[in-house]
């Protein structure tokens, strides 16, 4: 027979007060800021279940292509065909391990798009965490983008682990490139922030107690993390270790087969709650130990086929996907059915039939046992007796903390909740999931409770100091005759932190009427908010006769994604377990029902629910002299100083403004920088032309003395030229035809020659005249030899530079038809004559066209300077006035409205002062309560400002 479910009922805590409250209210240590943001997310955003998926089928694939090692030399394109090196490279680049020709370029590019990304979830993490020290909640809208970068951040550590790996190790053994310098850098801190940042979020979402239908529901995630650093570690270590020797990465493939053979024994205990994450753990371990093995082959055997590791790779996966399915869905069917019933005459007691089942033989089958009993709602679990055998025996940490977690999805089991959640509380050693879960939990619990407790009685008394304070310092304004704009600053700031607060106490507390008391008073005697006063007094009404305004989100997860609970009538829609058998434990539960009635509530209040009978009720109750309060607060709701009504609307035109001058700067900054480079590249299209041209002549004359037999006495300054290039280029080769070279020399003068004429064409369409520019270049005055067929010059014409380059084309196109022929004759011919009597009057007239170019681009140069001087002075003034102004004048102006606010409080007579200075609520009692600070004051606006 099943044991009771005896356990203590108190909920006092004998340890620390103080480290209580920090563990309760999240802040112990400054990681704890995040538990509220982790919270809303897991609570408020629905996770996409097929990107989920894609996701991590994405990083699997990753994961197992990295077990083949792509930068091995069995995959050196000299082992295999050149189609499978292309689709390799292609894998390469889909799983972002960037193998392209510009390898510098495309590793920085990649690496910069993942810090960008980095960055951008860590200012949303870091806006939402601001803005939620001011006004208690946060930006809904961000909690999306936040969860998801969740998902990228695990697609791009390998990666850039990969990249660090690589860069490290072409570091060590040459010099880096620049674009490589950073690319190092960013991977550095891409696989910090992104290990990190995934490492907490799957520690803190284990420990949710928000459940979400994914493939990583778990509550255990140590394989998840232990699969994630041991592959971004192999990327790193296997090229750090390559550095001593080729072979030396086999001993991470050992190393790497070892690991996964733990992880592969690890997931057989069936770590995630849905099963086909578990197959697809399992069989990814599995598959990635063929690989590993495969390449330990390949690298004995670099002439295996290469399309058969990603192959096999592959197909293996799926086909122990198909095989692990049948493995889990045998053993799952086997636990439910061991957790399903008991042999009474076999065993004694319930448990001696859990120690024959040998659950704490280790933590990871104890979270088997209470993974599969609470994913199948096992009769044997569902009664508790197996949390009353585990809490018996002392569980581990691990296993108690997985049992708070499980036993907080059951409203109806508050006490044994509070009971193993004051045993994890009394240690001090707590790990930050640890401490996030008794976050949630406490959360939960408030949100349960009709009845008040000491945690909520701290919790209100430190709500009434501080609205006390608020009433202290605004009535204080009516003796101050010394009044500041500072004063209502201060005030301002901290009566907007105050409702903050109190509307978050109202929702973490929303069945104690006692807070709604409290927030009632300061509404009315802090705020002055009659309106919203009456709601909240009506809503602590309603509270009294048993209303219910809490929304067990924790509850509703649960039985969302594990419906069974209530398909099978295991639970009510209370939350409270239907037990049959004549126990202590349907007493318990029976009594905490009685004080969690209504778990699913109704939702928050709706102010138009209020008729007029009840709301006159309300506000004879309420305030003194309720109708003419309530009247004037409706008259002045919406009488505010034109400077204020103005203010938004002077900001939206100053940021218009501001756009424009913006936008101004960078298209003036694109337009002339873009003139500026056009004009060098003319220079650079006039030295490239001339330059090929040069070669061409060059190349023609030695085939000429090539056909004449005179070669060998121009061959030794050829070779000084070949000698004094790069390594990697020549001049001229010497042992082709020089023809047959100066065809594509030509072709790139032509090329060249084209690009400046269009250059200045563009430049006399925007310009007009651009005679200083060209007229070297196009005017009509340079002599040119012309020659007769007997290859004579006859006479001297003039005519421009560019007709005499077109001119040495024209004639070196004509030479290069004689390729198959001897060109020892030229010099009788009329071509040759032509080209040879121009080239040197070309060579000295072409500096003169530099000259031109130069000229125009200081000048040019000069005059965008003075542009962007004037600019520099302009554009700043403007926006600082654009910027200053209106608000300096809107301050001003607010400034005048406090002074005749501070005016009309001076003007009133003593006997009026103390009049204003009692209290509006009725039936509450004036607490004597002295503050120090009643003066407060702010600067705060005049910093902004600044």
């Amino acid at each position: 027979m099943n044991q009771p479910s005896s356990v203590h009922t108190s909920t006092t805590f004998d340890g620390d007060t103080g480290y209580r409250q920090k563990l309760i209210q999240g802040d112990t240590q400054f990681v704890d800021r995040l538990f509220p943001l982790f919270t809303s997310i897991f609570q408020k955003c629905k996770v996409s279940i097929w990107f989920t998926y894609l996701t991590i089928g994405f990083w699997g694939l990753q994961t197992l292509f990295i077990s083949t090692w792509p930068m091995s030399r069995y995959w050196l394109e000299s082992n295999s065909s050149a189609g499978f090196s292309k689709i390799y490279r292609y894998l390469n680049l889909i799983f972002l391990f960037v193998d392209t020709k510009d390898y510098a370029k495309g590793l920085y590019a990649k690496e910069l798009v993942f810090i960008i990304l980095n960055a951008i979830s860590f200012v949303l993490v870091l806006t939402q965490l601001l803005y939620y020290n001011v006004h208690r909640r946060f930006i809904n809208l961000l909690l999306g983008p936040i969860q998801l970068f969740d998902s990228i951040t695990l697609i791009g550590i390998i990666p850039s682990s990969f990249a660090f790996g690589k860069l490290f190790l072409k570091g060590i053994t040459s010099e880096l490139e620049v674009l490589e310098v950073f690319a190092i850098v960013f991977a550095v801190i891409n696989v910090i922030y992104e290990i990190v940042y995934h490492m907490m979020s799957l520690k803190l979402f284990s420990r949710t107690v928000a459940l979400q239908n994914t493939p990583a529901m778990s509550f255990d995630p140590t394989i998840s993390i232990y699969i994630m650093n041991t592959s971004a570690l192999h990327a790193i270590v296997a090229f750090i270790i390559s550095y001593f020797s080729d072979w030396a990465y086999l001993i991470i493939l050992i190393v790497q087969i070892v690991a996964y053979a733990y992880y592969f024994s690890y997931s057989l205990n069936m770590v995630y709650l849905v099963i086909a994450s578990n197959c697809v753990v399992s069989a990814l371990m599995i598959a990635c130990i063929i690989e590993d093995i495969y390449m330990i082959i390949a690298y004995a055997s670099p002439k295996m086929p290469h399309g058969v590791p990603i192959l096999f790779g592959i197909i293996s996966f799926n086909v122990f996907v198909c095989v692990m399915f049948i493995v889990f869905k045998l053993k799952r069917k086997k636990i439910s059915k061991l957790l399903k019933e008991y042999d009474h005459e076999q065993f004694e007691d319930i448990n001696s039939y859990y120690d024959s089942l040998g659950i704490l033989k280790n933590d990871k089958r104890t979270t088997m046992f209470l993974s599969v009993g609470f994913a199948e709602a096992c009769p044997l679990f569902t009664d508790l007796s197996l949390f009353e055998y585990l809490l018996l025996r002392e569980p581990s940490d691990q296993i108690l903390i997985i049992m708070i977690q499980i036993i907080n999805f059951f409203p109806g089991e508050s006490r044994l909740l509070s009971r193993m959640t004051m045993m994890l509380m009394a240690k001090r050693s707590l790990t930050f999931e640890q401490r996030f879960l008794i976050y949630q939990v406490y959360k939960v619990k408030t949100l349960r409770q009709f009845s008040s407790s000491s945690d909520s009685q701290i919790k209100l008394n430190e709500l009434k100091n501080m609205s006390r304070t608020i009433e202290t310092i605004t009535r204080s304004s009516l003796d101050n005759t010394n009044l500041k704009s500072s004063f209502f600053e201060a005030l301002s700031i901290k009566a907007k932190r105050a409702h903050a607060i109190w509307r978050e106490a109202m929702v973490d507390y929303p069945n104690n009427p006692k807070f709604c008391n409290e927030y009632c008073r300061y509404l009315v005697e802090a705020e002055s908010n009659f309106p919203e006063s009456l709601e909240i007094k009506n809503r602590e009404n309603m509270i009294e006769m048993g209303k219910n305004y809490s929304f067990d989100f924790s509850f509703v997860s649960m039985v969302r994604v594990f419906p069974v609970y209530l398909k099978k009538e295991i639970l009510d829609l209370k939350g409270n377990i239907k037990v049959k058998a004549s126990n202590n434990r349907a007493s318990s539960s029976s009594e905490n029902s009685s004080n969690n009635s209504g778990s699913q509530g109704s939702g928050t209040f709706n102010s138009n629910d209020i008729d007029d009978e009840v709301l006159n009720s309300l506000g004879k109750a309420t305030l003194s002299h309720y109708k003419p309060r309530l009247a004037l607060h409706h008259a002045l709701e919406n009488k505010l100083p034109k400077p204020i009504t103005c203010l938004i609307h002077a900001l939206l035109i100053v940021v218009v403004i501001v756009i424009f001058f913006l936008l101004f700067l960078f298209f003036f900054n694109e337009v002339k920088l873009k003139d500026q480079t056009g004009s060098m590249a003319m220079l650079d299209a006039m030295s490239k032309a001339r330059f090929y041209i040069a070669i061409n002549d060059m190349e023609i004359l030695l085939r000429y003395f090539v056909d004449r037999g005179n070669y060998s006495y121009y061959k030794p300054a050829i070779d000084s030229l070949n000698d004094n290039c790069d390594v990697n280029e020549t001049m001229v080769n010497t042992s082709n035809d020089y023809l047959l070279q100066s065809a594509p020399n030509l072709k790139n003068a032509m090329i060249y020659f084209e690009d400046l004429i269009e250059e200045i064409t563009i430049l006399a369409i925007t310009k007009g005249n651009v005679s200083s520019v060209a007229g070297s270049l196009m005017m009509e005055v340079h002599p040119i030899y012309t020659c007769a067929d007997n290859g004579y010059p006859i006479y001297i014409v003039n005519d421009s530079i560019s007709t005499m380059i077109s001119i040495f084309f024209v004639e070196q196109a004509y030479i290069l038809t004689k390729i198959h022929e001897t060109i020892g004759n030229l010099l009788s011919t009329k071509q040759f004559c032509e080209m040879i009597s121009n080239l040197r009057y070309f060579y000295w007239l072409a500096p003169q066209v530099f000259t031109d170019f130069c000229d125009f681009q200081i000048k040019e140069g000069d005059l965008l300077a003075k542009k962007f001087k004037i600019i520099m002075i302009t554009v700043p003034l403007c926006t600082a006035l654009v910027l200053f102004v209106p608000i300096i004048v809107l301050y001003i102006g607010i400034i005048r409205s406090l002074k005749k606010v501070t005016e009309i409080l001076n003007s009133f007579d003593p006997k009026v002062r103390q009049d204003a200075k009692e209290l509006m609520s009725v039936n509450i009692d004036n607490d004597d309560i002295k503050f120090s600070d009643i003066n407060p004051s702010s600067n705060r606006s005049s910093l902004y400002i600044f």
